[in-house]
């Protein structure tokens, strides 16, 4: 509910004067429960006690749409970047950082969803799920690169004291990537093949 002022032919948009409670009565519904969100008015007490329940009704619907339009967008695109950056990163800690991440604010979108917000989500199944398996395959994908890693630089390495010590390092980063793995059906099998690599350094 923002009034539109004419300056030297340029429209803008300004916000509101607070109103009396003489001119509050004298809004239509959907013009108050705009008032309402262009206020901010916190306090839902407040609400209660200054509109009836149509007015609430539409204050909740708006409030509801508002979340939709502005909020959502970003909370999904922060979700959809954080999957993108697990299948692509080649460091482990930017991929646990990123499932954390994209969970947050997978969990926001559900709650919305859960209070009736109209969100479309779409997911094949269980995401958080999804997730997990999603993350693990990429746990393992840095555990091979890690092994390949490995194998070029000690061909390189001239002495058996540096040869050693690099196989230490690589033995700590694939230990680092069995403790990272997500608890699924398939978790024990994600070990077992990362366990098989550090028995061939």
């Amino acid at each position: 509910m923002f009034k539109k002022s004419r300056n030297n032919g340029d429209t803008y948009t300004s916000k509101p004067q607070k109103l009396t409670p003489e001119e509050l009565t004298k809004l239509s519904h959907e013009e108050f429960a705009d008032y309402l969100l262009d206020e901010k008015v916190p306090d839902r007490q407040s609400i209660n006690r200054i509109s009836g329940n149509n007015v609430k009704s539409t204050y909740d619907r708006k409030t509801k749409e508002a979340i939709a339009k502005y909020e959502f967008p970003s909370h999904k695109r922060i979700l959809e970047d954080s999957v993108n950056l697990i299948q692509t990163t080649k460091s482990l800690e930017t991929l646990i950082g990123r499932y954390d991440i994209a969970l947050e604010h997978y969990f926001w979108i559900r709650e919305q969803i859960s209070n009736g917000v109209p969100l479309y989500f779409e997911s094949k199944g269980n995401f958080a799920d999804e997730l997990k398996e999603h993350a693990n395959y990429h746990i393992h994908r840095i555990a091979e690169n890690t092994f390949k890693t490995h194998k070029s630089k000690i061909a390189t390495l001239k002495t058996d004291k540096a040869k050693e010590s690099h196989k230490e390092k690589t033995l700590i980063l694939l230990s680092e990537c069995i403790n990272s793995l997500k608890q699924t059906e398939n978790t024990n099998e994600w070990i077992a093949e990362i366990n098989a690599l550090q028995n061939k350094l």
